[in-house]
């Protein structure tokens, strides 16, 4: 008889530890899961439908963007989108260190006279406290897209009209009021966290020729 109680004892000894472990494994569980951080929200963009939009688009493989004619402007020459694009008036909420963005589309590299200056595929970078150089931009139809590389988890997309169609160089002025008009968004690690809808105005960094 006192063995069977002794035996019993035991056998409830072993169930409490082990029930004990149980509680103290699913508090452990939940604790490391609240206290996990969530995981960023990544926006991913269909590139292939992007590419079809706007040829302009660099591949995804990490090549040199495709040097593609440019779209006609409407004196039938090709549309020069080259210089500065600022935000007209004051700046928007979220967006009060961006300064203007810049989009550079002509070869002043090569050593051959005759293709100095020629259009190319555009690149450029958007100023604001970094300059956050373009990952992908594309310029066709009229419109102009780009995204941003991501700086400390900072990143830019935008997406716009012109609303000029004529070479901004030929306006007789250094600087154009509105040229642009389109949707700024503002980024940390893939989610969105300011946007406007804004119009831009233009401005080139003209030499003396001196």
């Amino acid at each position: 008889m006192k063995t069977k109680i002794h035996l019993f004892r035991i056998a409830a000894g072993v169930l409490a530890f082990l029930f004990s472990l149980g509680i103290f494994t699913v508090w452990r569980y939940f604790q490391t899961t609240a206290a996990a951080p969530a995981p960023p929200i990544i926006v991913q963009i269909d590139s292939e439908k992007l590419r079809e939009t706007y040829p302009l688009m660099p591949s995804e493989t990490g090549d040199e963007p495709p040097v593609t004619e440019l779209p006609k402007d409407e004196a039938g020459t090709q549309f020069d989108a080259e210089g500065y694009y600022y935000i007209s008036g004051d700046a928007p909420k979220g967006f009060e260190d961006f300064v203007n963005f810049n989009v550079a589309n002509k070869d002043y590299k090569t050593e051959n006279e005759a293709e100095y200056g020629k259009l190319i595929a555009p690149e450029g970078y958007v100023e604001a406290d970094k300059e956050f150089k373009f990952r992908k931009i594309s310029i066709g139809s009229g419109q102009i897209q780009f995204e941003t590389e991501r700086i400390k988890g900072i990143s830019y997309t935008f997406s716009g009209q012109f609303t000029e169609t004529r070479n901004f160089v030929y306006l007789e002025s250094e600087a154009v009021e509105k040229v642009l008009e389109g949707r700024l968004i503002k980024k940390r690690s893939g989610k969105k966290i300011a946007e406007t809808q804004a119009a831009f105005g233009w401005f080139i960094e003209l030499s003396c020729g001196c």
